[in-house]
């Protein structure tokens, strides 16, 4: 499917479709997609975020628009320690260490946009419990060009 219809069925839809659309455009190096993307997916998530989760993404946010917050590096910190702490464990909550993960991908600007990170971005969102269609339509606006390319050519993945 494609435009604004243009939702996901499984999940290697969304890295398929960021394969071809990142093969044809060859975009350069963007550090601010991803964690634009990780924002939009913590918004549609902010009911089951902690306080802390929720304090995070607006820090990532602020920083995103421009606008450096005194908290970033703490919150940068919190979470690298938490997604740690989360692998060292034996048993860790799924969806709980999904949120840190998209917290911690909201706040750091370390990867640029790849299959990779989109796909990384995408299993946490499901973890999470948010569906294809949600997550298709986060990639669908945030992804510089995403838009117009699936418009202009009908990519069926």
């Amino acid at each position: 499917m494609a435009g604004s219809e243009w939702s996901a069925t499984k999940s290697s839809e969304i890295a398929d479709a960021m394969y071809l659309f990142l093969e044809e455009t060859n975009p350069p190096p963007d550090k601010e997609t991803m964690p634009r993307v990780s924002v939009q997916l913590c918004d549609l998530i902010g009911d089951t975020l902690s306080t802390v989760q929720r304090e995070a993404v607006d820090v990532a946010r602020a920083r995103l628009d421009g606008r450096e917050h005194g908290e970033y590096s703490r919150f940068l910190k919190m979470f690298a320690d938490d997604i740690d702490a989360d692998m060292r464990r034996g048993y860790v909550d799924k969806a709980e260490s999904a949120r840190n993960r998209l917290v911690w991908c909201a706040l750091t600007k370390n990867s640029t946009l790849s299959v990779e990170s989109a796909d990384f971005v995408v299993m946490q969102a499901e973890w999470v419990g948010l569906d294809l269609a949600r997550i298709s339509m986060v990639f669908y606006q945030c992804v510089p060009g995403f838009a117009v390319w699936l418009s202009e050519h009908g990519v069926s993945v």
